[in-house]
């Protein structure tokens, strides 16, 4: 168990990595996401080899967010009520034996786009699992202090990790496919054992022995209810369903725009250094409320993808896709300080669940329409109507009276000011 943190200790990353079993699970977080981001890169781009097709393109990256709807009404539930160490350790051992499958039906040239599609939804079944109980764990490790802290810690440490993961990706596909997800298998494999190691009874505590439907449906009735219950987080969902409806289309719509691996890789770079840029820069503002913030980065998110419509060359692809990572961390880091911090740490793996469902719920349905109608609407258009309609969103969200007043600190603690970096 960590000793408990004083109230007058300086807020910091040197205090915050101070806590022993936060260490490792930011580090098997680093691990773990090194082999996520090959493995998202790799996966559209196999896709793109077997079949050359936008829709089939389109069905895998839909086909992965089903599992997320589907479990996510019922993950978090066994998340809360289960032993959350395990759940992480069995989540990161059964996504390497399904990313093996991809690489012994890829070395014997059996792997159809249907297998790979159906693995996808395996992986990301097993990811409804993982999600929330890595909120949990955080919630649990980290005093309540530290949360703005811990949150865009693992931005950054992410946002690195992805920075060198498409250039290594590109690098590993150039020598083989195979090798990719054969990097993504061992991290995997690492990031399990290095949970292992993680000391805090209250993520190994089960408080159930027995799950029964009645039981499962009063749990996601009280995840339900801590999410409703905030104007604030009710409005915030609606607003991001409609925004992750519009801007679902961009993973299939960024390979269709460049030449070849290396300039998709470009991209991700860049997207990934404005996503670290913006990490650093949100850790300075905290002078407004933070849906100001949030409006920020939505704006940034949709003027950058907007651009693309112009059929503008690679150079301004890789700054506009710049803007968009900043963009995002800045509305990531708020969004899910205030998430964390607004829900009671008893129901927040379930309310955690839901809120992903209802985000992710469109987006299936979004990715197919946009696979389908490539061929009858430009992709330029189409990436013009999505940056219009998130900036109209902008203006309806600052327009609520029910996403204002919003900070951070003003509803369950107030921050230790000190003379370094504080959020």
């Amino acid at each position: 168990m960590e000793q408990p943190v004083s109230v007058n200790e300086k807020v910091s990353f040197r205090a915050l990595l101070g806590l022993k079993s936060y260490r490792y699970l930011i580090f098997s977080q680093f691990v773990s996401n090194m082999g996520d981001g090959v493995y998202r890169l790799a996966l559209i781009w196999l896709m793109k080899v077997l079949t050359e097709s936008p829709l089939l393109m389109a069905v895998l990256l839909a086909a992965e967010t089903i599992p997320l709807i589907i479990f996510g009404l019922f993950a978090g539930v066994f998340v809360d009520r289960g032993n959350k160490k395990m759940i992480m350790v069995v989540s990161h051992a059964l996504r390497a034996v399904l990313i093996l499958c991809i690489v012994l039906l890829f070395l014997f040239n059996m792997l159809h786009p249907a297998v790979l599609i159906i693995i996808a939804v395996l992986l990301t079944t097993v990811s409804a699992f993982f999600r929330p109980a890595l909120t949990v764990a955080i919630r649990t490790l980290v005093p309540e202090q530290y949360m703005t802290q811990a949150q865009s810690l693992s931005q950054m440490i992410q946002t690195v990790v992805n920075l060198a993961a498409p250039a290594l990706a590109a690098g590993l596909i150039v020598f083989g496919m195979e090798y990719a997800f054969i990097l993504n298998v061992i991290t995997y494999l690492l990031g399990a054992l290095i949970i292992l190691l993680i000391n805090e009874k209250e993520l190994v505590l089960s408080t159930v022995s027995e799950f029964t439907a009645r039981m499962i449906m009063t749990d996601l009735k009280d995840g339900i209810h801590a999410i409703t219950k905030h104007d604030f987080l009710r409005n915030c969902m609606i607003y991001f369903t409609i925004l992750n409806f519009l801007t679902a289309p961009e993973a299939i719509l960024l390979p269709l725009v460049v030449a070849n691996v290396t300039e998709l890789a470009m991209l991700e770079i860049s997207f990934f250094i404005g996503i670290l840029l913006g990490s650093l820069c949100i850790n300075y503002l905290n002078r407004y409320d933070a849906i100001i913030y949030i409006c920020c980065g939505i704006s940034l998110f949709s003027i950058g993808i907007g651009m693309f419509a112009f059929g503008i060359p690679l150079v301004w692809q890789v700054i506009c896709v710049f803007v968009n990572g900043i963009g995002s961390a800045f509305v990531n880091i708020k969004m899910s300080t205030l998430i964390t911090l607004m829900v009671p740490k008893e129901v927040l793996g379930r309310a955690s669940s839901l809120i992903s469902v209802m985000v992710l719920c469109a987006m299936p349905v979004s990715v197919f329409l946009v696979g389908l109608t490539t061929g009858i609407v430009s992709i330029f258009t189409i990436f013009g109507i999505i940056g219009g309609a998130g900036l109209l969103i902008v203006v309806l969200m600052l327009l609520n009276p029910h996403l204002r007043m919003k900070k951070e600190q003003s509803y369950e603690y107030t921050e230790q000011k000190s003379g370094g970096i504080s959020f």
